[in-house]
């Protein structure tokens, strides 16, 4: 490979390895108390470390994922941040070369558009206005310390893509939005001028017989309003502000003669909103097709005990009682992730009422360690202090394997009269000994909490 390749670095790899057989290895374990190595981690270190010795010596430098960080980092290694900013950071300040490749904004094999309308992806969400929000060089490193970022890195793994064409579809619009992250300065980025000068260079993608995607014309109800239980304010929003959405609530498919959005719409009680965008009265992209529920809580305070992961935070403080479900797609801005902790969320809704059902919702995708609760209650109180427990619903346990399914957790009640609704779902707290991360963090994802 040295003598293939002329330029400085050679990557090494050094993600995701299994340490597990190390433990149980003589030689490993041999190997770590001769050179007082500490433990596997330093281990992987002290390998990590020969190798930069050597290719040290041929003339050449090794870059490898952030994992190299574990155990002490080799002397004149750079490091591929992937898992987060935080890697990249701590290379930045220990004087070390970095290139941020975060799976939140780069890794382009996750969806980029509703899962409904896109080809089957290896799971994630990132929209390309996610790309153009990012910052590869974070605002907590110094002058000196921010030199060391040497840029970023798109990352498009083809497990899912089978052919060029798709590959295309992953890729592009987004990689012009990262490529005007890469190469223009903070000060001269902004999202709507962005937006003008991709209207005017999708036409060269489409010369060019570029397969890109549509998903930038795409439409997404908001909650704005709920307050009576009975009707939602739902605004219609999209990333490209240029087109016109026109929208149904009969069921119909819209077309440029449906009504036009103006501003928000009440809606009396739930329904399927159909919208699309629409660009000199020829639809772009696919219409969408959106139930939103209105119950007794919609839009109402939600108190939490635990806060939500920032990397999985839904529309946030609402997200629990804004009137959207979510897909089987983890990562589509629907569901509110909890790493290893349990939910506990209390929720005002406004006044005492009759409640006669309540409903909630949790994602199990073993594959990206999201496991469903090992229990959900619900309790009741008059003055939000002290509460009542009517329903304790136990889980189904864990599923093995790849199917991805969404649970419902619901219960009937009779006579019952609250203002504050307390639910709690218990986290399984570490991956099973069966589970590709057995021993690490189990994420619980919850959607929305129904009360009628």
């Amino acid at each position: 490979m040295i003598g293939l390749f002329p330029g400085d670095y050679i990557h090494i790899g050094g993600d995701e390895a299994d340490k597990s057989e190390w433990k149980k290895c003589p030689k490993c374990q041999a190997r770590i108390r001769t050179e007082n190595l500490g433990d596997e981690t330093g281990l992987q270190s002290y390998m990590i470390r020969r190798m930069e010795g050597y290719l040290h010596s041929r003339g050449k430098r090794i870059i490898g994922w952030d994992e190299i960080l574990e155990g002490g980092l080799a002397p004149r290694a750079a490091v591929m941040s992937w898992r987060g900013m935080q890697g990249g950071i701590d290379a930045a300040r220990a004087d070390h070369d970095v290139v941020m490749t975060p799976t939140d904004y780069c890794y382009f094999d996750y969806y980029q558009g509703p899962a409904d309308f896109e080809p089957l992806s290896i799971g994630g969400y990132i929209p390309i206005e996610t790309v153009y929000a990012f910052e590869p060089t974070p605002a907590s490193l110094d002058e000196k310390q921010a030199k060391h970022i040497l840029g970023c890195q798109v990352n498009l793994w083809t497990e899912f893509i089978a052919t060029p064409e798709h590959a295309e579809y992953m890729l592009f619009p987004r990689l012009l939005a990262m490529a005007e992250v890469a190469w223009s300065p903070k000060s001269s980025r902004g999202w709507d001028h962005f937006l003008d000068r991709l209207t005017a260079f999708l036409p060269r993608l489409e010369a060019m017989g570029v397969n890109y995607s549509r998903s930038l014309y795409s439409v997404k109800p908001v909650l704005e309003r709920s307050s009576d239980g009975r009707s939602a304010l739902v605004a219609l929003k999209s990333p490209a502000p240029f087109a016109v959405i026109h929208y149904t609530l009969d069921g119909a498919e819209p077309t440029a003669a449906s009504p036009r959005y103006e501003s928000p719409i009440t809606l009396q009680g739930s329904s399927t909103i159909k919208a699309g965008l629409f660009l000199d009265g020829a639809l772009q992209g696919r219409i969408v097709a959106v139930p939103f529920l209105v119950h007794k809580a919609s839009g109402q305070k939600v108190t939490y005990t635990h806060p939500w992961s920032d990397r999985y935070q839904a529309a946030g403080p609402t997200a629990l009682v804004d009137g959207l479900t979510g897909s089987k797609n983890y990562n589509d801005g629907s569901w509110q992730g909890f790493e290893q902790h349990d939910l506990e969320v209390v929720i005002d809704l406004g006044r005492e009422m009759e409640i006669r059902r309540v409903s909630s919702s949790y994602l199990e995708d073993f594959g990206s360690w999201i496991f469903a609760p090992r229990e959900v209650s619900y309790a009741f109180s008059d003055k939000g202090k002290e509460f009542q427990t009517l329903a304790v619903l136990p889980g189904g346990g864990i599923q093995d394997g790849n199917e991805i399914t969404i649970h419902h957790f619901g219960r009937d009640f009779s006579n019952v009269r609250a203002r504050y609704l307390k639910v709690t779902a218990k986290n399984i707290g570490v991956c099973p000994p069966d589970h590709a991360g057995a021993g690490g963090k189990a994420w619980l994802f919850v959607d929305e909490i129904i009360v009628e």
